[in-house]
């Protein structure tokens, strides 16, 4: 017979309600202390266990996508491009919103059960994609390039629960041994497949297969020993529809934003000249991207989901200065790195791309990696409506202005869309905890 459980163990993943003692969680950080200066938290990150295997990761995934360069391998990096778009602009849909959720969810058992929706929902859209193979010849894409790009998105939503799971736990060494792990893995594999090209889905396969270890080493599907205790029936499908209700705006909010980053990159075929220079730029400027979101962002998200979870604004306050800071410096190095190497590999034709590339460029890459950092914060602080209707309004300007549009003036007037939307992003980060009480 079932002893009926307090509330407080089936409380829905609201940002409301009083937060559960954490502290047995292994790497749980408890912030830094009230009396820090402004800018503090960049700082430390010189110290972090994240910054130093997360830079040692990146370092060799950043060689991962040199080497194709060097090796001249252009077509494997256009479809790497094509797939990416794909699996980055569909992973946070698939898994619910999860990354956008999950780290500020009170309850252990709410946070067990948005964990176990999260990979159904991704086993599910993946094989989804498996059924566009037969359309692939009259798109004039490579055999098998939906497969790939479904393996891509499987293993990527792996990679990304992994990480989302670290920052709930504040787990700053994890996060920097995943980013490791992974640069390590896709480095060797992405060497092999420049080397010893297979086809022209190599580095994308390449990409799939080394998100796996990362994940295997620390993603955690199942709940803790202490939550697995008999449960009504009643309790456990409260918990499932608390979850659900939890998700539904962000994961919409999600597939806008997904639709937002898709488009612009299957507009690398009708670039003509322009599409291999935009693909390596678009190439580097993503790295920097993955800089921000896997070795920057993690400790600063960690500080900001527990101190939306303690209602402790001026700790979140801290954290989300140095991250606008971080943001503000990878952009510049991005487009300055990505169009060094553009010129690198397309010298002969640099006269015919340079100056509608390099616009194209500041245009589409400047907010848009300066705002990185903070792109989870408004459902964090529970702005949830809001950024839906941010991610809708985007979606919709970047759609119209797809299909008005043709060549590098496409890329341009997105890059204007994605510029003015990442200006007004900055307002829905501000955290009022009287406002989440």
């Amino acid at each position: 017979m079932y002893t009926r459980r307090p509330a407080v163990e089936i409380q829905e993943p609201e940002l409301s309600g009083t937060p559960l003692d954490e502290g047995h969680l292994s790497g749980a950080d408890a912030g830094p202390p009230a009396d820090s200066r402004p800018l503090a938290d960049l700082a430390r990150l010189r110290r972090l266990p994240t910054l130093r295997f997360g830079l040692i990761g990146q370092v060799l995934t950043f060689a991962a996508m040199v080497v194709p360069i060097a090796l001249r391998e252009g077509e494997q990096i256009a479809v790497l491009v094509f797939t990416s778009a794909i699996a980055s602009g569909a992973v946070s849909t698939a898994l619910l919103g999860y990354q956008f959720v999950y780290p500020v969810i009170r309850g252990p058992r709410s946070a067990a059960t948005a964990t176990g929706l999260a990979f159904g929902a991704l086993v599910t859209v993946s094989l989804l994609l498996l059924p566009l193979t037969f359309f692939e010849g009259r798109l004039g894409l490579p055999g098998g390039t939906f497969a790939a790009t479904s393996g891509l998105l499987f293993t990527l939503g792996l990679y990304a629960m992994t990480a989302t799971q670290l920052v709930r736990r504040g787990d700053e060494h994890g996060l920097g041994v995943v980013r490791m792990l992974y640069g390590v893995g896709v480095l060797g594999l992405t060497t092999a497949a420049s080397l010893w090209p297979v086809g022209p889905l190599g580095l994308t396969i390449a990409n799939a297969v080394a998100y796996v270890v990362p994940a295997v080493r620390y993603l955690k599907l199942r709940q803790p020993e202490h939550l697995r205790l008999p449960m009504p029936r009643h309790a456990r499908m409260r918990l499932v529809r608390a979850s659900l209700r939890r998700s539904v705006q962000p994961t919409f909010s999600t597939l806008a934003n997904g639709w937002a980053f898709f488009l612009p990159g299957i507009a690398i075929p009708g670039l003509g000249i322009a599409a291999q220079p935009w693909a390596i730029v678009a190439r580097i400027a993503g790295g920097f991207s993955t800089v921000l979101t896997t070795i920057v962002s993690p400790p600063l998200e960690a500080r900001m989901a527990k101190a939306v979870r303690d209602r402790e604004r001026a700790q979140y306050g801290r954290a989300r200065r140095a991250a606008v800071v971080a943001g503000v410096t990878a952009s510049v190095l991005a487009m300055l790195t990505g169009l060094s190497l553009a010129l690198y590999q397309n010298w002969s034709t640099a006269a015919e791309w340079l100056v509608p590339v390099t616009l194209a460029t500041v245009l589409y890459w400047t907010v848009l990696l300066a705002s990185a950092p903070l792109n989870r914060t408004p459902n964090f602080v529970g702005r949830d409506t809001a950024r839906l209707v941010w991610d809708v309004a985007r979606a919709a300007l970047v759609t119209a202005a797809f299909f008005a549009t043709s060549g590098i003036a496409r890329l341009m007037v997105i890059g204007v869309v994605l510029t003015v939307f990442g200006i007004l992003l900055i307002p829905l980060t501000r955290y009022r905890a009287s406002a989440q009480s």
